[in-house]
């Protein structure tokens, strides 16, 4: 039976929650899909608790430890893939911490050959820093770590990290990123944009070429911050798809709007443009997109400067968040809409090409729909033609449409 056990939850110093697959643990009452708590005072030794040395378990939990360290034992388990260490305040080491003459030293090296795939470190106060990690990782999260200030030199040779997650805490110093990382998400920090470009600046040569996801949100980013992330980050980033700016205090989206110039030495020379990947950007919960007073100038100058930013970047096809704006677009195109929802598909694709960017479609269409609804008295079969129109154009017109959030 226990040679199943894949899971261990560490609840607190001294108690141990085993999660069998079968639910069936010493003492367990018949009939129940609950694991009893085993309380095992030797923890360091915990795989000799075991008849197959916990050659089975997968993951580990820690949660509320008065641990200052992790043992090796635990980076020993041959089949672990995931850890979980949560609100561990006085953890000073993933690994085993040694004292002699008042000196401190760490153990690495079984951590360093383990085969863990994910790691995720959530408010230990005590703990500093990480120590060199596997290249096994591909998913990497620390959160409310206050005192860590550094990420470890071997994170450049993490060749398979996917996923890094940063959150409530300072941005900790370190080297570049593995060019292979895929999603990098900043929650809730404090941002410098010189130390985000060195997170990004990858090998030098292609950069941050994989990195297809970019979060940063409530980072109290400004224009400011956002006029340097359009210019400065995002060309280092070529496949960036999402770009999640969520929660900040963006007031306009002025910054995003690329002027074409020419240079003043060739006459002819073609206008130059900044031309992205993007396919979401999500401004949730900035002050732009929360001015919902639609005779407000302002209000007015931001829709113009949206339809620019959509035609500088055909790619656009997902605008994350209520973005709730009475866009021109709503009025100048309303009767060529009831036209083309009478017309056959072929006609509204023409449109969806031809009369606005795509990104607008999903808003004007639905629009478009609650419309007929209304002026045709509640009727089924219209209601139902304009949404099927809307489907459509899903799919021809949203290519590898992306979720709104992220």
């Amino acid at each position: 039976m226990y040679q199943q056990l894949d899971r261990l939850d560490f609840q607190d110093p001294f108690s141990v929650q085993v999660l069998a697959p079968e639910g069936a643990g010493p003492g367990a009452q018949e009939g129940s899909s609950a694991a009893d708590d085993w309380y095992l005072p030797a923890y360091v030794n915990i795989e000799y608790h075991h008849p197959d040395g916990g050659g089975h378990i997968k993951s580990l939990d820690f949660h509320n430890c008065s641990f200052v360290s992790i043992p090796d034992s635990v980076w020993g388990l041959p089949s672990l893939e995931k850890v979980e260490i949560h609100a561990m305040e006085d953890l000073i080491s993933l690994t085993t911490v040694t004292s002699k003459d008042n000196t401190t030293t760490t153990t690495t090296t079984t951590l360093q050959k383990c085969k863990l795939k994910e790691l995720i470190v959530d408010e230990c106060y005590s703990l500093d820093k990480l120590p060199p990690l596997p290249d096994s990782l591909t998913h990497i999260s620390i959160k409310a770590c206050h005192r860590m200030t550094f990420l470890p030199k071997s994170i450049v040779e993490a060749t398979n990290l996917k996923v890094l997650q940063i959150s409530n805490m300072m941005l900790p110093m370190g080297p570049s990123l593995p060019s292979t990382l895929e999603e990098l998400k900043i929650n809730g920090s404090e941002i410098q944009i010189r130390k985000l470009k060195m997170y990004l600046a990858g090998d030098g040569c292609g950069a941050m070429k994989n990195l297809k996801s970019l979060r940063l949100s409530m980072c109290d980013l400004n224009n400011e911050h956002l006029k340097a992330i359009w210019r400065e980050i995002l060309p280092i980033c070529p496949q960036l798809q999402r770009l999640n700016l969520s929660g900040n205090n963006i007031r306009s989206l002025s910054s995003l709007v690329v002027v074409k110039t020419t240079p003043r030495t060739t006459k002819k020379s073609p206008t130059r443009t900044t031309r992205t990947r993007l396919r979401s950007l999500n401004l949730e919960g900035n002050p732009v997109v929360n001015k919902h007073n639609d005779n407000n100038n302002n209000t007015n100058e931001e829709s113009n400067h949206l339809l620019t930013i959509l035609e500088q970047n055909p790619e656009l096809c997902c605008l994350g968040g209520d973005i709730n704006w009475k866009l021109p677009l709503y009025q100048n195109h309303s009767a060529a809409l009831q036209k083309a929802l009478d017309d056959n598909f072929a006609r509204i694709l023409k449109a969806s090409s031809s009369s606005c960017p795509l990104a607008l479609w999903s808003n004007v269409l639905q629009c478009a729909a609650a419309n007929t609804n209304s002026v045709k008295n509640n009727n089924v079969e219209d209601h139902l033609a304009a949404s099927l129109i809307y489907n459509v154009l899903q799919g021809p017109a949203f290519v590898e449409r992306l979720p709104h959030t992220y």
